[in-house]
């Protein structure tokens, strides 16, 4: 919920005003940065990302370029493990509303996607977060792809330079 995050990272900005650098590795997913202010003190770098997909895979030119985006759904190992997902969603929602009608949310929910992608990340082979993505992939009716990852972005909004891909 894009307003309940902007609310907890101001909170969270707010309390550490000590800090005279902020860095935010966050998009503009449902522009839950919008307002989100430093103190007047701090200098806050934000990547001009619209989503984490982009730090994932190390450029905006390259989240550009992926043939699949925007029809896709994009998986990384932590997002696998941490994250919710249409079907994490209908098997919680089997037990309290039926199967006929989780199935059709979680269908309705994905029913513009094309692909689900998984992005290997750090070089780490992960089989059980690819499997879940394959298995995502087959419940959906998705074609599955994998590509490879990219911790460049992420690097350079930590070391710098911080050139025309901040804010």
């Amino acid at each position: 919920t894009p307003e309940i995050l902007r609310e907890r990272l101001q909170n969270t900005i707010d309390s550490c005003s000590e800090y005279p650098l902020i860095l935010l590795g966050y998009g503009m997913c449902g522009k839950a940065l919008h307002g989100v202010r430093a103190s007047a003190h701090q200098q806050m770098v934000i990547p001009k990302i619209d989503d984490c997909i982009t730090l994932a895979v190390g450029s905006r030119e390259r989240h550009r370029s992926l043939p699949t985006n925007p029809v896709a759904f994009y998986f990384t190992k932590g997002w696998v493990e941490k994250a919710g997902d249409p079907l994490k969603e209908y098997h919680r929602c089997v037990p309290l509303y039926g199967e006929e009608l989780a199935l059709w949310a979680a269908r309705e929910s994905m029913k513009n996607y094309r692909w689900a992608v998984y992005i290997k990340t750090c070089g780490q082979d992960c089989p059980k977060s690819r499997d879940y993505v394959r298995n995502f992939a087959r419940f959906f009716d998705l074609e599955y792809e994998e590509i490879d990852g990219s911790m460049d972005y992420l690097y350079k909004l930590i070391y710098g330079p911080w050139d025309e891909d901040f804010v």
